[in-house]
């Protein structure tokens, strides 16, 4: 932090980023959010694009400035024009949920595309979930386990407990529970709740691994202290039947 204000004092605007970030997310400096947005302000008027990204997700959020959908979008489409990647995917979020312009999910597939094309995980992710669910494109589950392959090769976790669910259920691909249970695994060792739920899931029915109730509820637990309503049930009648776990009405309940 000292040697980043060193550089952006003399003008740096990378440096002038970095240190947003590290205001943003209280590393080497105590959290300050208005700080982190003055900053990339800063930056962003002097045309980095990262940083005009960044104010954006900063206007979109609502954090350290109140939030503007409208200025969000603007800020995108300056940085995603520029070749900002993360930019082009959050616009392309914008025009698929429609904050802060009109709907369109014919635009949100083309900037998806764009960043996913450029080595974007989460645009790669996101766009297999709208060829999986039929948004702004033509339903193919073929195709979204194919980009769902190529970002969970990549470490995106989100999408490599969707593939886990793909091969459960034989969407897109051969069903194989004993591959949907690995995915689920490094899922949820990565702190992925929707992962850990299903791994819990797997384990109270003998899906792709032996039966073992106890380790049922150890998921279902994690997964619920994570905040995991569908965990959150499950455990409950865990609780109610005695499945796994002393039988405990009230706290079922």
């Amino acid at each position: 932090v000292r040697l980043y204000r060193i550089a952006s004092d003399g003008g740096n605007l990378e440096a002038t980023y970095r240190l947003g970030c590290c205001y943003e997310n209280g590393q080497g400096v105590e959290k300050n959010v208005e700080e982190a947005v003055r900053l990339y302000q800063i930056a962003s008027d002097g045309g980095h694009l990262h940083a005009i990204w960044a104010l954006g997700f900063c206007y979109q959020s609502g954090q350290g400035v109140e939030k503007n959908a409208k200025e969000a979008v603007r800020l995108y489409k300056i940085a995603s024009d520029g070749g900002d990647l993360d930019a082009t995917f959050n616009l392309g979020f914008c025009y698929q949920s429609g904050q802060g312009v009109e709907k369109n999910a014919k635009e949100a597939i083309r900037l998806y595309k764009i960043a996913s094309d450029g080595g974007d995980l989460d645009a790669t992710w996101v766009l297999g979930c709208c060829y999986q669910s039929a948004q702004g494109v033509e339903k193919n589950a073929e195709e979204a386990v194919r980009l769902y392959r190529i970002a969970t090769d990549g470490g995106n976790l989100a999408s490599t407990w969707v593939l886990g669910f793909c091969y459960e259920k034989g969407e897109g691909v051969e069903k194989n529970l004993e591959e949907a249970v690995r995915l689920y695994r490094i899922a949820s060792d990565g702190g992925i709740l929707n992962a850990t739920y299903k791994l819990g899931c797997c384990y109270k029915n003998g899906q792709g691994v032996e039966v073992n109730v106890e380790e049922a509820v150890r998921s279902y637990r994690i997964a619920s202290n994570g905040g995991d309503l569908d965990a959150t049930w499950a455990l409950g009648f865990c609780y109610q039947s005695g499945q796994g776990v002393e039988k405990n009405v009230e706290e079922a309940v």
